[in-house]
């Protein structure tokens, strides 16, 4: 948990409650405003308390591929889809959503699961060229949402960073790798409450400072941060 991120939410007056071990705002204005934006224009979350997993090694596509529901042969850096993580007698184990990159492999856990999930994977591993790192810490993940969700994306990146990014175009559960700032920033496509959304995960040490871009540039655009 990401103590600057913390206080940051709670000097912007949000209501905190815990989250799978997350102090997480669950309220900023009220459940009604909060809702209403969603659907006028754009909302954003911190949904850090989702688990992050980075595998690494040639064998680590094959791996998973062998312990999912999904088929995940032929995947390319750029691609994500959602898999099931079942048990021998098909028992489910998590729902979770794996990005490929050019280096490595993230999958999105549910809340809570990280560690358990890891823990499975290399129940597996035996000669196979895999490492599983947890990096739910290092990198927070933020969630916006709403119907001009990529528009604010799109408005974020140019009067903070002076950087043209248009994400309208990203496929349902694809990503990209960019920088705001100098900063290098994971962006999903990601429509986890039924509308228009984008996941996008950094590196702690500038977590705080892009929270405050993205509550700069909502106070611009009518959106608003939300609790979960």
């Amino acid at each position: 948990m990401d103590a600057r991120l913390t206080s940051l939410h709670k000097s912007m007056g949000a209501q905190l409650d815990e989250f799978s071990g997350f102090l997480l705002p669950s309220l900023y204005s009220s459940v009604e405003n909060e809702y209403i934006t969603a659907r006028r224009s754009a909302v954003f979350f911190d949904l850090s308390h989702f688990g992050r997993l980075r595998l690494v090694g040639k064998d680590a596509l094959d791996l998973l591929n062998r312990l999912v529901t999904n088929n995940l042969k032929g995947m390319r850096p750029g691609m994500g889809k959602q898999a099931f993580f079942t048990t021998e007698k098909g028992r489910v184990i998590d729902l979770c959503t794996i990005y490929t990159m050019s280096e490595a492999i993230l999958i999105i856990t549910s809340p809570g699961n990280s560690d358990n999930l890891k823990k499975w994977i290399e129940k597996f591993i035996v000669n196979e060229d895999v490492f599983v790192e947890d990096v739910t810490l290092s990198y927070p993940m933020f969630y916006i949402a709403g119907k001009y969700a990529a528009n604010f994306v799109k408005e974020m990146a140019h009067s903070s960073y002076k950087t043209f990014l248009d994400v309208s175009h990203i496929p349902e559960s694809n990503f990209i790798k960019t920088f705001l700032g100098g900063i290098p920033v994971f962006l999903s496509r990601s429509d986890m409450v039924m509308m228009n959304g984008y996941l996008m995960i950094v590196d702690s040490a500038k977590a705080e400072e892009i929270w405050n871009d993205l509550n700069t540039s909502a106070s611009l655009h009518g959106v608003v941060p939300a609790g979960i």
